[in-house]
């Protein structure tokens, strides 16, 4: 049975490989070029950062007014300057050719590894399954680019451990240098990987696994002063929070996230279980090599192999194992983020699967010849999933027919717009949640994007928080529906989707300009001088007693009035269950959830602050399971007493009975409110009751 597997009609791969492997190549270039918008969710930010890199300080735009652009030994800058070059006809062109060039490197990579190490180059075809990765779905730009640049590091540093000369070792450098300003979390897997090559290599020598590796002292130079000039100001990536991190957060981690191992790359195919099931079904298909192997016994050599063959096939095994070993060691322990770079650990799945995918060729690595049926398996697999991919993209292509430049306003300069995304998903994704920085992209114009708010970034804020309100959470309004009525003087509000009705009190001041499918352009309505415009209805009760509020994590928070059902969190569904009367019918501040989270082991301070107009009393009803804020700010010594009464909610265990502290402000005073100081997963956020003193 396993000599007629292996003899069935075999193919001539030489003539037959090359051809197919270039037209599936080609395939997937044809379609991001007949795209005229890429169904990446983070991908339009990326393009308004680079545009207003391109055009910066022309006279064309008021760019300058509004963003500074700081590209200074600023590492992910690689896309940023890649699409903000003018030897391109535009900024969406140029992002063309770096997804092309994408593309055409991960599987060539993929491809050069394969044959370096004697495996059969056939299943190099199945790195095409990897192409459309969780890093490519999100928009992660640079990431996604870093792919194929740490297989190609990993083809040249092994030549460099083995052979040596002057090209491995150059390239190794090059490689490393380049990797930083792609993305510096790619860098630390390559240098991960790197220092375990070297001690497997030379750990009889330690003389010459220090001599090798100098390669990294240019690199290792880059990271330092970065870390000096930008990281260290930022508590998240000091050592102190990687502990609290593993102790507090990992295990559950680990649990409930990290198992989803093998379907994160693919299921943006579809919504839901669907999605799901298809990318298990195709990582389930780079897995079947291996096991046909193990079934079937699939003679790959002569038995009376030589022992020095044997001996090369047990060490391209095991430097292939440590490329598996080292992408495990990432996924399993590197955080879900720091210092706002999110979803990290689940970046590191891909190169799982591409590991497997050198070992299924090294598994086949004597086989010149393929059996029909494993040959014709591979390519009807791989032109399947071109053929879902290509059915996504006509379907969003479809759907995004209606946006077009005539929705934006004509004239832009000076105007600002912001947006609001209610409907923000294409199957099941949140895919438009960015599409106002097309209006940076595509009419050069001022855009609340949330690009300028992320703590380490190339494109920062200029213009203060109240001429351009902050964008960024408003994004997922489509999710949490939260909006406070910031954008009441921008000039235009882009909108996806039907505005609900308790949002509509914050348009009264716009008009519909124009519609456009399921998009609505919205233009503030300009007043005659000395006629005054009608006034934004004031938020329930809190308009009268605070100014100047402001948080600072930039999560949306609103303010309601506090009674039995009403919701805690604008990000979570738990409710009021009981109030005492002294706090019933009081505004209360609805913040998120998540942002108990900030700051993690610190109670940030301020987190919360504002002015109050009029004698006022202050309460906080928290949970102190699991927080600081009793140790740090919330206690007698700054001035808070606690009450005797509770407040009841459907939070579960402990949390259920919120405790309760006061303090009294005068008017005119500055209220200054700590973070939560979560210690641990289990934990929530207070909340804040403001009561005028009569």
């Amino acid at each position: 049975m396993n000599n007629e597997l292996m003899k069935n009609k075999p193919i001539n791969t030489d003539r037959l490989f090359p051809a197919i492997f270039g037209i599936v190549v080609g395939l997937h270039l044809l379609l991001l070029w007949q795209s005229p918008i890429l169904p990446f969710i983070d991908l339009p930010f990326r393009l308004a950062a680079s545009t207003i890199s391109r055009f910066f300080g022309e006279s064309s735009n008021s760019f300058s007014h509004y963003y500074s652009v700081d590209t200074f030994f600023k590492p992910n800058s690689f896309h940023l300057l890649f699409c903000s070059l003018k030897i391109f006809s535009s900024v969406e062109f140029a992002n063309k050719v770096f997804y092309s060039l994408y593309v055409m490197l991960l599987p060539f990579s993929i491809f050069l590894i394969v044959k370096k190490i004697g495996g059969n180059t056939w299943f190099s075809m199945l790195s095409f399954l990897l192409l459309y990765n969780f890093s490519a779905g999100w928009g992660f730009s640079e990431f996604t680019m870093a792919i194929p640049v740490i297989l190609f590091f990993f083809y040249f540093v092994n030549d460099y451990f083995k052979q040596g000369g002057f090209v491995p070792m150059m390239a190794v450098v090059f490689l490393l240098m380049l990797l930083f300003f792609i993305h510096v979390v790619a860098l630390l897997f390559s240098l991960f990987l790197f220092s375990i090559l070297s001690l497997y290599y030379f750990r009889k020598s330690p003389a010459k696994l220090i001599r090798k590796g100098v390669v990294v002292l240019p690199v290792l130079f880059f990271i330092l002063l970065w870390w000096r000039i930008d990281a260290l100001q930022d508590s998240q990536f000091r050592l102190s929070y990687l502990w609290f991190y593993f102790k507090n957060f990992w295990f559950d981690s680990i649990a409930n996230d990290r198992t989803n191992l093998f379907s994160w790359d693919n299921f943006a195919l579809f919504s839901g279980a669907a999605g799901k099931l298809a990318a298990l079904g195709f990582s389930f298909f780079i897995f079947l090599p291996l096991i046909l192997k193990g079934i079937f016994r699939i003679e790959t050599a002569s038995p009376s192999k030589k022992n020095s063959e044997k001996k090369n096939t047990g060490s391209v095994l095991l430097v292939v194992g440590i490329f598996l070993g080292c992408a495990l060691f990432f996924y399993l322990f590197m955080p879900h983020k720091i210092a706002d770079n999110f979803h990290l650990y689940q970046r590191f799945a891909v190169f799982v699967l591409l590991a497997v995918v050198i070992l299924d060729s090294l598994a086949y690595r004597k086989v010149k010849q393929l059996n029909r049926v494993i040959i014709v398996g591979i390519c009807v697999v791989v032109l399947l999933h071109f053929f879902l991919w290509a059915g996504y993209f006509k379907d969003f292509n479809r759907e995004t027919r209606t946006f077009t430049n005539d929705l934006f306003p004509k004239e832009v300069t000076g105007k600002k717009l912001a947006g609001l995304i209610y409907d923000y998903t294409f199957r099941g994704r949140p895919v438009y949640i960015h599409f106002p920085d097309y209006y940076i992209v595509r009419k050069q114009g001022i855009a609340g994007t949330c690009l300028i708010d992320y703590r380490f970034g190339t494109i920062r804020r200029k213009a203060s928080k109240t001429l351009l309100p902050p964008q960024r959470r408003i994004e997922w309004i489509g999710k949490r529906k939260a909006y406070d009525g910031r954008f009441a003087n921008m000039d235009y509000i882009l909108v996806r989707g039907d505005v609900p009705q308790e949002h509509e009190k914050y348009m009264v001041n716009f008009i519909l300009k124009r519609t456009s499918g399921r998009w609505s352009l919205y233009e503030k309505i300009r007043t005659t001088p000395g006629k005054p415009a009608s006034l934004l209805p004031m938020v329930p009760g809190s308009a009268k007693l605070i100014a100047e509020f402001s948080v600072r994590s930039d999560e949306p928070y609103l303010w309601s009035m506090i009674e039995p059902g009403s919701e805690i969190y604008l990000d979570r569904s738990y409710v009021y269950t009981a109030v005492p009367r002294e706090l019933i019918d009081l505004p209360v501040l609805r913040p998120t959830n998540n942002d108990k989270y900030y700051g993690y082991n610190e109670a940030d301070f301020p987190f919360i602050s504002f002015r109050v107009k009029k004698d006022v009393t202050l309460y906080i009803i928290y949970t102190n399971r699991h927080t600081n804020l009793e140790k740090t700010w919330l206690n007698r010594d700054k001035g808070w007493v606690k009450e005797n009464f509770i407040v009841e909610t459907t939070l579960a265990e402990t949390k259920s009975k919120r405790l309760v502290s006061s303090r009294f402000f005068p008017a005119g005073s500055r209220v200054e409110l700590g973070g939560n100081g979560c210690r641990k997963r289990d934990c929530d956020m207070y909340t804040v009751v403001i009561k005028e003193k009569k």
